[in-house]
């Protein structure tokens, strides 16, 4: 019998090798995907989740129209070498630089996850003091953290725009929407989708406590409870804490 206080949906899960590169010492703990949040009542609730998500050429890089789906994982860090080493300490993959969110004051670098990717967020040292609503989810952070997932959904309500230029020089174009808790909903619209990036693995579990659980219903591959917001994920079992 399903239990009523949660719902567990597998994500797809390839094996690879265990261990951690050679070289690579152990970074700090993060906080397991705790962020500071409006503390709500933490009895849980069961959220209906829908199948639902990318088709077969999400991985080549385009974008698609989609209803909800998992679009990536946002591990935030108050330096990028640093969140760079701390994923590759824990996957054994480094992610390679993304680009330059120009005029919000942030920086990536990314990491493949199949249909799914792995973003690391820090600030951009040439933008020193200039503020937006991701530039804020990790201006307070000390160390590496697994913020939150953004989720693939087409016509966003409440869009915002957002741009970078790729290391190649291509100028990308999307719309995010934030909600009351860190995740967000992304719209890539026409514009091409991260791909050709080093493989770091897939999401074998990612569990989302949540004050709004709603607002993931229809998603699949995710664990939804209703509290204080927390995140954790595993990428092939190795977990993101």
């Amino acid at each position: 019998m399903t239990n009523p206080k949660s719902i567990e949906v597998a994500a797809s899960s390839a094996r690879r090798p265990n261990g951690k590169p050679s070289g690579v010492s152990e970074p700090e703990q993060s906080s397991v995907g705790r962020v500071p949040w409006p503390r709500w009542p933490p009895q849980r609730i069961r959220a209906t989740l829908d199948t639902a998500g990318w088709s077969s050429d999400a991985s080549e890089g385009y974008s698609l129209k989609v209803n909800l789906a998992i679009d990536h994982l946002v591990v935030g860090s108050p330096d990028l070498d640093r969140g760079i080493k701390w994923i590759t300490y824990r996957l054994g993959v480094a992610p390679v630089f993304g680009g330059v969110h120009d005029g919000f004051g942030t920086r990536n670098a990314l990491l493949g996850l199949g249909d799914q990717y792995l973003e690391v967020l820090a600030l951009d040292p040439d933008q020193a003091g200039t503020s937006s609503p991701i530039s804020k989810q990790v201006s307070s952070l000390t160390k590496p953290t697994l913020l939150t997932v953004a989720i693939a959904k087409s016509d966003l309500e409440n869009p915002f725009s957002m741009s970078r230029v790729r290391a190649d020089g291509v100028h990308l174009d999307w719309d995010l929407e934030f909600t009351s808790t860190p995740l967000f909903f992304i719209d890539w619209k026409d514009c091409p989708r991260p791909s050709g990036l080093p493989d770091g693995g897939r999401i074998s579990s990612l569990a989302i406590t949540t004050p709004d659980p709603a607002s993931l219903a229809g998603v699949t591959g995710i664990s939804v409870r209703e509290g204080v917001w927390n995140i954790e994920a595993t990428i092939d079992g190795k977990s993101l804490a």
